[in-house]
């Protein structure tokens, strides 16, 4: 892929393996954070409790790098830049559009996403993402986590997960 910026030798011997595109990230950074979810490029099957689902997650990149595009089943994300940030944009079902940004605690194996706000939600008290967390496992797993909020419930209540394998072949 153009534009990523690992050299083999920077690839932590987990990743050694790992195919052209795939950079682990070390420690937050967003340049390495974008490369990594540029590298996600492709197809991946998704399964949930152990049982494959007919749902696949869909990477892809856009305006000539500039953006991510996620498409998981219909709805639809996009990762871009915004200087020294990593944004996700997502496209909920829902109808709201929950926008996060590329968590400081994020480390060279997990990318965690904190919502920044909300746009759109249909009622005032909605359930909407606030976070999500990518985990990667091995270069061809990742474990995917979502967590819904209550717009009105205090934190840490009322969080509900939902939790994926993504695997590629």
């Amino acid at each position: 892929f153009v534009g990523a910026i690992a050299l083999a030798s920077s690839v932590p011997a987990a990743f050694a393996d790992a195919p052209i595109g795939v950079v682990p990230v070390p420690h937050a950074d967003p340049a390495a954070a974008f490369a990594s979810l540029r590298g996600l490029k492709g197809v991946w099957t998704l399964s949930a409790d152990g049982k494959k689902l007919g749902t696949k997650m869909t990477y892809d990149e856009a305006s000539k790098g500039g953006a991510v595009t996620e498409l998981f089943g219909r709805e639809l994300s996009v990762f871009s830049r915004d200087g020294n940030k990593v944004l996700m944009t997502h496209f909920c079902n829902s109808g709201s559009v929950p926008r996060l940004v590329l968590a400081d605690s994020s480390t060279d194996k997990r990318l965690q996403f904190d919502i920044v706000d909300v746009a759109n939600l249909p009622e005032p008290n909605a359930a909407h993402v606030f976070r999500v967390v990518y985990q990667w496992v091995s270069p061809k797993r990742i474990e995917l986590d979502i967590v819904w909020h209550h717009a009105n419930a205090a934190a840490g209540e009322g969080e509900e997960h939902e939790r994926y394998v993504m695997t590629k072949k």
